[in-house]
This record gives structure tokens, sequence and C-alpha cells, in this order.
């Protein structure tokens, strides 16, 4: 059993999905070589998850009671929201933001325990983390194979493609040529699908949800005045 609540808000799994991400492009980018295409794209993605860590940092500060001491504790998460893009080595300050997540579950230990006993939360999570590691990854990795062999070679072709292939769309007008980018497009169909699978999990268990507390009303309204009262 968890001693204490450690979900996490909608808010809270997007700065954690953009934070893997970043963790990707770091690695990418020390990894292979970047073509100009792929650059376009990572300095887009990271402009976003700097509006996206600078926002939430703003929000949280905010509604902070103590706004010096939220300022001293989070001054690291505000230099690392701001988009030097032409100083790359503060974009590793943002993996403190992973830290962060880790404290806020406890231990990785614990957090994967909870996930254990709480599947909805665990299907959120999931759902986060797949969407946004898909249309993130997603046109970086097959500018990668297709850069110069196919008609995905721009940064706006491989947006357009993943976008068509994660939704299952597949209009035919781009597609890969290379086996590389073949067996990569496999995967990123599997996951599209694996993550409207989890979406439409997601909703069934809300309406569920709801039509349970609706009956629960309604079944309280119908009983006597006097069972109300005892609780019953």
């Amino acid at each position: 059993m968890m001693d204490e609540d450690i979900n996490l808000s909608p808010v809270e799994m997007v700065v954690l999905s953009m934070t893997v991400f970043v963790v990707f492009s770091l690695v990418l980018q020390e990894s292979i070589t970047i073509n100009p295409e792929m650059g376009r794209l990572l300095s887009w993605m990271d402009s976003v998850c700097c509006v996206v860590f600078l926002s939430e940092w703003i929000y949280r500060f905010v509604n902070a009671e103590k706004k010096r001491r939220f300022i001293l504790r989070n001054f690291i998460d505000l230099i690392a929201s701001i988009p030097f893009g032409w100083l790359p080595g503060l974009k590793a300050l943002r993996l403190m933001r992973l830290v962060q997540v880790i404290r806020i579950a406890g231990s990785v230990n614990r957090f994967a325990t909870y996930c254990r006993h709480n599947s909805i939360q665990t299907a959120r999570f999931a759902f986060f983390i797949l969407f946004t590691l898909l249309m993130m990854t997603g046109p970086v990795l097959i500018l990668f194979f297709e850069y110069d062999s196919g008609s995905i070679n721009t940064a706006e072709n491989a947006l357009w493609w993943t976008y068509c292939t994660v939704t299952t769309i597949g209009y035919g007008d781009l597609y890969p040529v290379t086996t590389g980018g073949r067996i990569f497009t496999v995967f990123v169909s599997l996951g599209g699908i694996g993550m409207f699978g989890i979406l439409s999990t997601l909703l069934i268990n809300y309406v569920i949800h709801i039509n349970h507390e609706k009956n629960s009303n309604q079944t309280e309204r119908e009983l006597p005045k006097e069972d109300r009262e005892h609780g019953l």
C-alpha cells in the first residue's frame, strides 16, 4: 500500500513525457550525424518543450504560497525552460525535471508498485508517454532513414507522414522506400494502434464511472428518508 497519494496530473504527465523526449534528443544528437531537416525539427520541438516547461513553471509559481522559497528551489527548472538554442549545454538541465517527478513518486520502485495497483492512472501515463514519443520522435527518425532516398525529406513532410501513420489514415502520398524506414513505420503504426486502444479504454472507463455515480445518486434519492439519515 502507498502511504501517500502520488497521482500525476495531466500537466505533470505532459512535462514528464517531454522530458523523456529531451533525453532522447540529447542522446540522438550525440550519437548520429544530424541532417539539416532533422536539425530544424529538433529546433522546433525544443521550442515547444520550452513553452510547455516555462508555462508549467509559471503556473506553479503563481500558485506557490512562498514565492521566494519556490524560486530558490526551482531556479534550475526556470533556466532549463528558457530556449537557449545557441547554448545546447543548458538542455541537460532539463533532466532535472525527471528527478523532480521521481521525487514526487517517492521512488521508482514505489511508483511501479503504484502503477500495478492503479490501472487507470497507468493507462493515462502510458497514453501521454506514447503520444509524445510517437509524435515527436517519429518525424525525426523517419528523416534519418529517408532523407537521402525518398519523398520524406523535409521537416514538414516528416510531420505529415507521422500524423498519417500514427492515426492509421495512410493516405499514401508519402511512404518510406528504405528498409530501415519501412521497419520503423511498422513500429510507429503499432504504436498508433496501441495509443488509440489505450484512449478507448480511458473513455470507456470514464463513461462507466459517470454511469456508476449517476446510478448511486439515483439510488440514494430513492431511499426512505430515515435510511438516508442512517447512511443506509
